[in-house]
């Protein structure tokens, strides 16, 4: 079994001058220091990595809460993540104004999730739709093109107040984009 373990060390740039095996006695004398007996498992490698920390960004505090709930402790993680993950525990939370907020954060450092990029991320309001179909699908948490994408052909038909109309203008906008139907 492995386990990677990502420990925070203030003026981590002064280390990136050191050799391998130097960073693996300073990480074995972090965990001593921590508390923790190095003599329980082995450490095969250590590597430096830049990462954000959720807690550093510009989030309001039970955003920070909530993704740290998740276990998503750096910017970095999110790219282990779906987007409609992420997008359904954060919606819950404040609606689109979180998803929005991360977005923007991801953007600004370069971050993606598994599947999109935060900039391919395009919100129903923006598309070449209805009011009526804007509207319904909203009305379903469904504000994002890919929130629809998660969804058969069969469950927004469903949807109050959303016709063949309302269908044939979704399909086009999903064309546009390169998504479709999760059929």
């Amino acid at each position: 079994m492995r386990i990677d373990i990502i420990i925070d060390i203030p003026d981590g740039e002064k280390l990136k001058k050191y050799s391998k095996n130097r960073l693996i006695k300073i990480f074995k004398d972090k965990l001593k220091a921590d508390g923790t007996e190095p003599k329980k498992f082995k450490v095969f490698d250590v590597v430096l990595s830049d990462c954000t920390a959720i807690a550093d960004l510009d989030l309001p505090r039970d955003m920070v809460e909530c993704l740290s709930k998740h276990r998503i402790y750096y910017l970095e993680n999110l790219s282990k993540y779906r987007f409609t993950h992420i997008y359904d525990f954060l919606v819950d939370l404040s609606g689109k104004e979180y998803v929005e907020l991360l977005n923007n954060e991801m953007k600004k450092y370069g971050a993606k999730y598994l599947d999109y990029y935060p900039s391919e991320i395009v919100a129903v309001s923006d598309c070449d739709l209805s009011i009526r179909a804007i509207n319904s699908l909203e009305r379903n948490n469904c504000y994002y093109l890919q929130n629809v994408a998660e969804k058969t052909e069969g469950e927004i038909l469903h949807m109050r107040n959303f016709g063949k109309a309302c269908m044939n203008e979704l399909n086009n906008s999903l064309k546009k984009y390169g998504l479709r139907y999760l059929d």
